[in-house]
Parts: structure tokens; C-alpha cells; sequence
């Protein structure tokens, strides 16, 4: 397996996105989310999309949204997986929406995340994201 570093392990507090970091071609891939500390306001929030970039060379295409992140939630690990064997149909492109996954494997990957902090406390959530293509 051929791991790929999306996002390291660190605290963010704003939203935003990695750069891309390219991949080779697999028939799977298996995506890990790795919350090791979360904020401490129940009402904030982290969510986090892998994305691969699109045949036009460049747009983003979400193919896997973890599920939401709580600012009290602790730490936990998410993995979802994708592979080329699953029947994908065709879509418009879109946010998808979290707890989901589109069986999309690309060249180029990358992390997004948006950290909302509604009470205005600064919000933190230490996080890395990682891509194991087989």
C-alpha cells in the first residue's frame, strides 16, 4: 500500500484546504481521518472532504465527506473506502454531503476542511488525513 499524506497531524482554527499531492493509480483507497483533539464548545464543528481533481485539470471533485466532527466529540479515527470494482452514477457536481463516499479514484488528492465556530471561542481540532492506495 502506497500512503499519501494529505494533512499532517496539526491544530487548525480557520477553514481551508491542503495542496494537492499526487497519487498513482490504484483500484482502492483507503481514507483515514484522525481527530486526535477536538475543540471544547459542543456547538463547533469540523468537517472534512477528500477530493480528487477533475479530468478538466482544475476543479475539485468531493469523493468522500467524513461525518461531522463536534467540538466535544474527542478523539476518534474515521476510515472510509473507495474502490473502482463499485458502480458509480453519474452525478452533478456538487458538495456531498457527510457520511458519504463517491467510488472516484484520481491522480491528484487533497484535504478540505471547514471549522465553524459559532460562539466566536477559537475552535480548535487537531486532525491529519491520509490516503492508502492499493
Amino acid at each position: 500500500m502506497n500512503v499519501i499524506e494529505l494533512h499532517a497531524s496539526a491544530a487548525e482554527t480557520v477553514t481551508g484546504n491542503g495542496s494537492g499531492v499526487n497519487g498513482h493509480a490504484a483500484e482502492e483507497a483507503v481514507i483515514e481521518l484522525d481527530v486526535t483533539a477536538a475543540a471544547t464548545d459542543a456547538n463547533d464543528t469540523l468537517d472534512v472532504t477528500v477530493q480528487i481533481k477533475a479530468p478538466d485539470g482544475t476543479n475539485w471533485i468531493d469523493v468522500c465527506a467524513f461525518t461531522q466532527v463536534a467540538g466535544t466529540g474527542g478523539a476518534k479515527r474515521h476510515i472510509a473506502k473507495l474502490s473502482r470494482s463499485q458502480a458509480q452514477a453519474m452525478f452533478e457536481d456538487a458538495a456531498l454531503a457527510a457520511g458519504n463516499v463517491r467510488h472516484l479514484l484520481g491522480g491528484q488528492w487533497r484535504a478540505k476542511w471547514t471549522i465553524a465556530d459559532p460562539t466566536g471561542s477559537n475552535a480548535s481540532f487537531t486532525f491529519a488525513v491520509h490516503v492508502g492506495l492499493e
